[in-house]
């Protein structure tokens, strides 16, 4: 293939390995008001997942990993239903 002509897909990345994890619980003050409190957790384990690699052949850093995925992120949140 000529560079820039081949198909979408011929490059392979590393794999992304990620575990996200969710607690929830819930609270129920009448039969229509309860509260959500949520725990969420992203990249649980905070695995390093590299994403993108060099593909242009003119620089030197070819081939090479240039950037990685989030990090582990926490969030917690509180929910009202009425």
């Amino acid at each position: 293939n000529i560079p820039g002509t081949s198909g979408r897909g011929v490059v392979f990345g590393p794999p992304t390995k990620r575990v996200d994890f969710t607690l929830a619980k819930y609270f129920r003050f009448s039969e229509t008001v309860r509260l959500q409190l949520r725990g969420e957790a992203f990249n649980l384990f905070n695995t390093t997942n590299f994403r993108g690699i060099s593909t242009n052949v003119t620089t030197t850093n070819f081939g090479q990993v240039t950037t990685t995925r989030d990090p582990r992120i926490l969030q917690l949140g509180i929910k009202l239903y009425w």
